[in-house]
């Protein structure tokens, strides 16, 4: 017999119909056909055995079957109105009346009649079949079903529910309610004998104010920079202490990718409507290439892609703006001729015509600075790369991989022959010499951050140095004394940075200009003082990048972002 079967017989409630309990014991002589009926005495000396003990119960010669509330056993009702029949008016009494007292029900059954030899044997063998079910499947939860009457698994108990979270008032900033101090003894009082409180004099809270989108000007474009040369420089007391930005073109130019990681300007191919070349490079390994007109505008020369990963950095080689150095994020340095391209359908893009590439780093490259036939790039690998550049190769001759115990994100060369710096997210500055052991830096700037700092720039005349980093504080250190910045610029940015931003050394090294994280503002300081916050300019879009160009003659500034570029001159 299945285990469910005799769990749903026993798990019924006392209200079971006549019709099941017949069922039940079809079911129980067709299982156990071959048990023989014992009587009680027999019973104790058969042999013990988990099927053997469930014994048939034999059905009722007639009569049905009634389940008595408040009885122990059930009792059968025939025709010829035995003394059973009294049994089923006291079970139908009991259930029209389930909600007397306990004491009715006793007294109940102990007027019902005495069972019957059949009666009682029939009882004693259920009960034997009702412990032998319990052995056999040897389950609590099924005991309690068995008993009780239920059918199912416990339920389970229900989860407490988390208590509510206290609302915490906000901190007030009024102190008009404050507690006034204690009164001691000698505290002077009134005619009246009333305590006279002393008073008591209030500071006012200070607030940390942060920039807004909102400017102290408007960078468009102004029709007095506009025209011929006018990029040029016509007035020297203006570059050198220039308090606002004004766009020369009132249309910015489109660039092919819209994160810019680095640009370049090149001005020895100027000419009568030229006054160089500028590139533009970033995501996706896309780089544009314009040419700066004398009016201020700009001429799209040349979109194409010079890596399948994204550009770090690039820089004119040698005169004419015809070669361009790339170090990108695969690790590959490679020199191109600008003057010959091609279209590729595997890439889909131009591709201009490479003269050497050379893999510099196992890991990817974010920072390259060349200066004449040396090349340093930082790198992912926490290492810095000198590398030699030839008419058609390059090869890497020494690798600081000491300095560092983090990514390199930044390395500059200084003024001086061989001077460079490096920095990454190790959050310290390293200062370097060629011509010294590879692993011994001649200084170190440490903990020049609180984040890693992912920009370095020197001052034209090499004496200053500018980091940038994510935490909202640009540092100017002088490296005459670098044990502690020289300056500390605040107010581009409203918070932490999420993104490289360039700040850039301006007008001979007295500016600095930043960039402020979506907010399209231009931030210029002064740096001959205290550094303090000049002005906010406006822009029409977001500039991550600038590019400062101060010499030949030119006087302006690029600013590029969201796959837009725009030239800007100074002003007062």
């Amino acid at each position: 017999m299945k285990q469910s079967t005799l769990l749903n017989f026993f798990g019924r409630p006392n209200g079971v119909t006549t019709t099941a309990r017949k069922h039940f014991d079809a079911l129980h002589e067709r299982s156990f056909e071959e048990a023989r009926p014992v009587s009680p005495a027999q019973d104790s000396d058969a042999p013990h055995s988990s099927r053997a003990e469930i014994e048939e119960v034999e059905p009722e010669p007639e009569g049905d079957v009634v389940f008595r509330v408040g009885a122990a056993k059930p009792t059968t009702v025939g025709d010829e109105g035995r003394a059973s029949g009294s049994g089923d008016e006291a079970a139908e009494g009991s259930r029209s009346q389930s909600s007397e007292s306990d004491e009715e029900a006793e007294d109940e059954v102990a007027a019902m009649p005495a069972k019957s030899d059949y009666e009682r044997q029939r009882a004693e063998r259920m009960q034997r079949n009702r412990e032998a079910l319990l052995r056999l499947v040897g389950s609590k939860s099924c005991a309690a079903m068995v008993g009780a009457g239920r059918s199912g698994p416990p339920r389970a108990k229900k989860k407490p529910k988390r208590p509510p979270k206290q609302k915490t008032e906000p901190v007030r900033r009024s102190r008009r309610k404050a507690a006034l101090p204690a009164l001691g003894p000698g505290t002077p009082s009134d005619d009246d004998g009333d305590v006279l409180a002393p008073s008591v004099v209030l500071e006012e809270e200070t607030l940390d104010f942060a920039p807004t989108a909102v400017a102290d000007y408007d960078c468009t474009a102004d029709a007095t920079t506009s025209g011929v040369s006018a990029l040029r420089s016509h007035d020297s007391g203006v570059d050198e202490a220039f308090s606002k930005l004004r766009v020369v073109s009132p249309e910015s130019t489109a660039t092919c990718m819209r994160r810019v990681y680095s640009i370049d300007f090149d001005e020895s191919c100027a000419r009568k409507d030229r006054d160089g070349t500028l590139v533009v490079a970033g995501e996706k390994g896309l780089a544009s290439i314009l040419a700066v007109l004398s009016t201020g505008g700009t001429l799209p020369l040349l979109d194409c892609k010079l890596s399948r990963s994204w550009i770090a950095s690039v820089e004119f080689v040698g005169r004419g703006a015809e070669r361009l150095l790339s170090a990108s994020n695969d690790g590959e340095v490679n020199l191109w001729n600008l003057c010959l391209s091609a279209w590729d359908p595997k890439v889909g893009a131009n591709v201009p015509s490479n003269l050497f590439s050379h893999r510099a780093h196992d890991k990817g490259i974010f920072s390259m600075c060349h200066r004449e036939n040396k090349v340093l790039t930082g790198s992912k690998d926490c290492t810095v790369g000198l590398s030699l550049m030839a008419e058609s190769s390059i090869r890497t001759v020494a690798y600081y991989d000491e300095i560092h115990s983090g990514v390199v994100k930044s390395v500059a060369f200084g003024a001086g022959e061989g001077e460079f710096a490096s920095a990454g997210n190790d959050r310290d500055i390293r200062l370097c010499d060629l011509r010294a052991d590879p692993n011994k830096g001649s200084g170190v700037i440490e903990g020049a951050h609180h984040s890693a700092i992912n920009g370095l720039q020197y001052s034209p005349d090499g004496t200053l140095l500018l980091s940038s980093s994510f935490d909202p504080i640009l540092r100017v250190h002088d490296l005459r004394n670098p044990a502690a910045p020289l300056l500390e610029l605040q107010g581009h940015l409203a918070g932490r940075a999420k993104s490289i931003q360039g700040p850039v050394f301006a007008a001979g090294g007295r500016r600095v200009v930043a960039t402020g994280e979506r907010t399209g503002l231009l931030t210029i300081y002064d740096c001959t003082g205290s550094g303090a916050l000049v002005s906010h300019g406006s822009m029409d879009f977001n500039p991550s990048k600038l590019c400062s160009v101060d010499g030949g003659g030119l006087t302006f500034m690029a600013a590029a972002g969201q796959g837009e570029l725009s030239l800007l001159k100074p002003s007062m």
